[in-house]
């Protein structure tokens, strides 16, 4: 069918701003071999990225039983939903080489649990390189960049599939932060205080920042998404792993979504305030 395509864009000068990402080269580099307990440094460029899964705000005892429990829940549900969903990925992936040219899957190098590298698997809703034009960029309402087809796989969520592969192979979980590039860690990690500490645990395919917030567009709007990651990361547990995966099926599926996460009890605003707070009192 086809191979995957490694996603990436030329260096013309150092990152300012999340609205005037420039593209930046493919040399991300660890320089400490430091375990996942220690802090680690990814250089891209003339910036270091200094990735540290220390906390301040309070963990549940919870977490600490379940975590270690995630990796083989995750990786038996990934290989099932896999399977399951290996016919739609081979037929969305011959509509995207059959609507628009390059190939049908990307990869996409993004920062996992205590900031080790990975590449993230998609299937492609962009043109063909067009970072290389317009630099990395986030992606807004009317974006030219995406093809008609992506549109489509965007709305559905079908593009996001492949990354039941991360989740096989360990690096991503089903559900947890969003998996971010470091090109824009780069400047997140300089602009909002503790961003860093959402890479305690592994990246997930849905979570309950990106079930309860819209898209990211700006700064303002990755910061109120880390309250809610953080939050998560406290409470994290079965029960409301297995309400999030459920909610993200309703979500797909174009269901209503707003009371299903209401009558579900998933955490909204009222619930993550505390760590809201505790953010607070960290900061200052």
């Amino acid at each position: 069918m086809t191979g995957f395509h490694h996603q990436n864009s030329q260096p013309t000068k150092n990152i300012a701003t999340l609205t005037d990402l420039v593209p930046s080269n493919d040399h991300y580099s660890s320089v400490s071999n430091a375990s996942h307990s220690e802090k680690r440094t990814v250089t891209i460029g003339s910036l270091d990225v200094i990735v540290s899964p220390e906390a301040s705000v309070r963990i549940s005892p919870w977490r600490r039983v379940y975590e270690p429990c995630k990796y083989a829940l995750d990786f038996c549900l990934g290989m099932l939903l896999f399977i399951l969903t290996s016919p739609v990925i081979v037929v969305t992936a011959l509509a995207v080489r059959a609507t628009s040219a390059g190939p049908a899957f990307y990869t996409q190098t993004r920062i996992g649990k205590g900031g080790r590298q990975f590449k993230i698997y998609k299937l492609r809703t962009m043109f063909h390189d067009c970072e290389r034009i317009g630099g990395v960029k986030w992606s807004v309402p009317g974006d030219s960049r995406i093809t008609p087809l992506g549109k489509i796989l965007r709305v559905t969520h079908l593009d996001e599939l492949p990354q039941l592969i991360n989740v096989i192979k360990g690096e991503m979980s089903l559900v947890g932060p969003r998996p971010e590039r470091p090109e824009i860690i780069a400047v997140l990690e300089k602009s909002i205080p503790h961003y860093n500490q959402r890479h305690q645990v592994r990246p997930g395919v849905t979570g309950l920042a990106q079930l309860r917030l819209p898209a990211d567009t700006s700064v303002e709007s990755v910061r109120e998404k880390l309250v809610f990651d953080l939050h998560y990361i406290q409470v994290m547990g079965p029960w409301l792993d297995l309400r999030l995966i459920l909610c993200t099926v309703f979500k797909m599926c174009k269901l209503p979504l707003k009371w299903l996460l209401s009558l579900s009890r998933v955490p909204g605003e009222r619930a993550v305030e505390s760590t809201r707070r505790q953010l607070t009192l960290a900061t200052n």
